[in-house]
């Protein structure tokens, strides 16, 4: 196992966004860093994230 493989094995995608500074809810959404976001658009996965109107992006 490569150094990438053991950080991805022992980190989820919404734990990596709050160690970013993102405001993670309980149902893993977050604002989008990306553009203007008022409300959470960002859907938190554990392998991978999604936001409003974009293909699915593994972490």
């Amino acid at each position: 196992m490569n150094l990438f493989e053991i950080v991805k094995a022992s980190v989820s995608v919404p734990e990596a966004a709050r160690a970013y500074g993102l405001d993670v809810t309980r149902h893993n959404m977050a604002r989008c860093p990306f553009h203007d976001d008022r409300h959470p658009s960002l859907k938190l996965n554990p392998d991978f994230f999604t936001a409003s109107g974009a293909e699915p992006e593994a972490m």
